[in-house]
């Protein structure tokens, strides 16, 4: 694996890869610079372009693309087509449909090989990833979306409680011990954010593990019984500035039928961050719903539970990952394809939190920012192979076999990641 590479860098590697195999596009540097700002939202000026000594034709119909935001010009995405006579022979190409923006100097963009668009490189990349499974820890609980990747907005699963100034999700590595992202919520006392309420039943004890991290004041997690008289069952104190897990086991009382997760501020203008996985589990055996990405029982590598280690200052906080995780094989997958929910998984969490380990879809690239943690070579490579395969180019077995070491070289193709639509050489 390597560092998040964006969408907009795949595509512009592709581009590249494809434009040396283009006798038009071969002598240009991938992307260009604009080294002029153009009169108007209807061109680009850029002495590269004369290299070659082309034609007034030689760029026509081919697809413009901006790759950079420089404040100023179109926004990174803007695309356009070059016209008919479009080159003037010296450094400025004409363009249609307009540009939000005069093109400045300075900005880069993307001109594309003949017969060659975005749109059709975006697709390739999305279609690729798709067929790709990655390694990835996903912690069944009551609590609906326990690692936090199921949906863009937070307040799909989780309410607002008390008079907040923040809450949000955030990425930075600091504030996200496992997962994608986190919570932060930045509030005063009593304030903060709750879960969905969660059916249970009056007879069940439940394990309760969550990872926070404090930056300012102090706060509670509070297991809240939200039917019969509304109260908090159990309330755990966490202050620490690093990843803290406040883990304990509570019973629910005579009647309870529904209940929450609850973080509030302890003390006034108190941060902290809620970082997967959200676990609430019960102590006696319970078949959990496996999400939806999850079609595939095969993709189950196994169970492991995580063991209360080293303990922190206060009561029922301990020191996150402080000791290894253990294999637990008693685990069932329900499996009923007709149902509205397919696959379920049975186990009791004997007091510690139980993970599974999966292959899960490599994240979607729905957006030119969004990232991937796929190895950027192998994806360039791959995804121009399939292009040029299904343009019936004989190149495609060359770049084929370049992709292919290079998943090897990243580790793909063999336990634990799995790549399908293999290409064939030969």
């Amino acid at each position: 694996m390597t560092t998040a590479v964006s969408r907009i860098q795949i595509e512009q590697d592709i581009v590249e890869l494809l434009s040396a195999l283009d006798a038009e596009t071969q002598l240009l540097p991938i992307p260009l610079s604009a080294t002029a700002t153009a009169a108007d939202t209807t061109s680009i000026r850029s002495t590269t372009l004369d290299r070659g000594n082309p034609s007034t034709g030689r760029y026509d119909g081919m697809i413009v693309k901006i790759v950079d935001d420089t404040g100023a010009g179109p926004a990174v995405g803007e695309t356009s087509m070059v016209v008919s006579a479009g080159y003037d022979g010296t450094d400025k190409i004409t363009v249609s449909p307009a540009f939000t923006a005069a093109v400045i100097s300075g900005q880069q963009f993307l001109l594309y090989p003949p017969r060659w668009s975005p749109e059709q490189i975006v697709s390739a990349i999305r279609r690729c990833l798709r067929a790709t499974r990655i390694p990835a820890i996903w912690a069944p609980s009551l609590v609906a979306d326990p690692d936090l990747s199921l949906d863009a907005t937070l307040a799909t699963h989780w309410t607002d409680v008390g008079a907040i100034t923040t809450t949000e999700f955030v990425t930075a590595a600091a504030n996200v011990l496992m997962g994608e992202k986190a919570i932060e919520v930045v509030a005063g006392a009593a304030a903060g954010i709750r879960s969905a309420s969660f059916p249970v039943h009056d007879v069940q004890s439940v394990l309760v593990s969550v990872p926070v991290a404090v930056s300012a004041g102090s706060m509670t997690v509070v297991l809240y019984r939200a039917t019969t008289t509304a109260a908090a069952l159990r309330s755990v104190t966490m202050d620490e500035t690093a990843f803290t897990d406040a883990r304990f086991v509570e019973p629910f009382t005579d009647g309870t039928e529904q209940a929450q997760l609850r973080f509030l501020a302890a003390e006034a203008a108190s941060t902290f961050y809620i970082s997967p996985h959200i676990i609430v589990q019960s102590i006696n055996t319970h078949a959990y719903a496996l999400p939806s990405w999850l079609v595939n029982p095969d993709d189950i590598l196994g169970a492991a539970f995580s063991p209360s280690a080293q303990g922190a200052e206060n009561t029922y906080n301990y020191i996150p990952l402080s000791d290894f995780m253990r294999n637990y094989p008693d685990v069932r997958i329900l499996r009923s394809d007709r149902d509205v929910t397919p696959l379920r998984l049975q186990f009791a969490s004997r007091g510690y939190p139980l993970y599974l380990k999966v292959l899960r879809q490599a994240a979607d690239l729905s957006t030119d920012s969004a990232t991937t943690v796929i190895d950027r070579n192998w994806l360039t490579l791959k995804v121009a192979a399939n292009l040029l395969r299904d343009r019936g180019m004989g190149e495609w077995r060359r770049v084929a076999g370049e992709a292919a070491q290079a998943g090897r070289e990243a580790g793909y193709g063999v336990a634990p990641v799995s790549v399908e639509e293999r290409l064939v050489l030969g």
